[in-house]
């Protein structure tokens, strides 16, 4: 059976490119530190897009499906740091994924946990919190 999909918190080349020629479907991550820099920058995210995923995608083989967006940054520890970049981050990797001509085959999202959650009691009931919708 074998593994079909990995994580990686950040987008080390190496650990990027040990995944060549596995069929292993590939999830990298602009780390927390990076969230204001993206979220101000369309041509920083352009550039961060070229260098972790393009690069990577094509010249080395590795299946990158996924940019995850931070990593958990709306985590309660964090006391709300990153609560206005995250989303500014993810608008920009959105478009610098499509302005790569990549849009059909990776996509974007940001980990989150529990904690931005309204806590109900059945699954079906849980909404997210008012702050954190836009």
């Amino acid at each position: 059976m074998g593994i079909k999909k990995v994580k990686i918190f950040d987008a080390d080349p190496d650990v990027v490119r040990s995944m060549a020629g596995t069929d292993i479907e590939v999830m990298v991550a602009a780390p927390n530190d990076m969230l204001a820099t993206l979220a101000k920058d369309p041509e920083a995210s352009d550039a961060w897009v070229r260098e972790n995923v393009t690069s990577l995608n094509f010249e080395e083989g590795v299946y990158i499906r996924w940019v995850a967006v931070g990593n958990e940054p709306f985590l309660t520890a964090y006391e709300g740091v990153y609560l206005t970049t995250t989303v500014p981050a993810l608008r920009n990797i959105v478009n610098a994924v499509a302005n790569a001509g990549l849009a059909d085959t990776v996509k974007a999202t940001i980990p989150f946990n529990a904690d931005i959650l309204n806590g109900a009691a059945k699954p079906s009931e849980t909404r997210f919190k008012i702050e954190y919708i836009e």
